[in-house]
């Protein structure tokens, strides 16, 4: 990469924030020179350029990011470098260039190694409870931070537990009195299906917590 010219390669550094002769030649599954059209597009238009395609995962809750507009809320996705995880809320920046979520990236490298597969077993059952409980309940990213009071927590464990909420004389046990809301919200379905739904219930507190420890830029230009 040598053929760059100086101001060039002060671009590439700006982006990857390190000197340019320490810049990996493999980059995003793919070889570097293939993406420098991109790069330098976006670059030399201070942020306002074509967004470069990646591969996106949010920092916080390790969901996948893809970029797409959504005639609901108005979103166009125009260019922008912020983004703005579905899942968790989790707004982050990955480069210093415009960019954008996509499922896969257009080339391979012969060298590549193979794309690691996604969870398998409980814990793609625990993922699909999460967003279940997402779109059907909605326990949205916005409810959930209004249970500041540790709810979430106190949910999982309900589910969680194998003793009974309430005895034969209707009285509350230790478990049932954890019970966050009414005890017309707790549907066991089976000793395994609960302990799903446990799981989902302490991923939404994670990712609640995460969501309150994290910076909360102002005008930030996220999708």
């Amino acid at each position: 990469m040598s053929y760059l010219s100086e101001k060039d390669q002060a671009l590439i550094e700006r982006v990857f924030a390190r000197p340019f002769r320490g810049i990996e030649v493999r980059w995003q599954g793919t070889y570097l020179w293939e993406q420098l059209p991109a790069l330098l597009q976006a670059a030399r238009s201070d942020g306002q350029g074509e967004p470069l395609a990646m591969i996106l995962h949010c920092p916080a809750c390790g969901v996948q990011h893809l970029d797409e507009p959504d005639e609901a809320s108005g979103w166009t996705n125009p260019p922008h470098r912020s983004h703005l995880c579905q899942a968790c809320g989790y707004i982050w920046r990955p480069a210093d260039i415009p960019t954008t979520g996509v499922a896969t990236i257009a080339t391979h490298g012969d060298a590549d190694s193979p794309t690691p597969p996604g969870p398998t077993g409980a814990l793609a059952e625990i993922g699909a409870e999460r967003i279940r409980q997402m779109e059907v309940e909605g326990w949205t990213p916005d409810h959930d931070d209004r249970h500041a009071d540790g709810a979430l927590a106190r949910a999982a464990a309900v589910y969680a537990s194998d003793e009974p909420i309430a005895d034969d004389m209707g009285n509350l046990t230790s478990i049932g009195q954890l019970c966050p809301w009414s005890l017309s919200w707790f549907k066991p379905q089976g000793r395994r299906r609960s302990l799903i739904k446990a799981g989902a219930l302490i991923v939404a507190e994670i990712e609640r917590q995460d969501r309150a420890s994290a910076p909360n830029p102002q005008g930030a230009d996220h999708g």
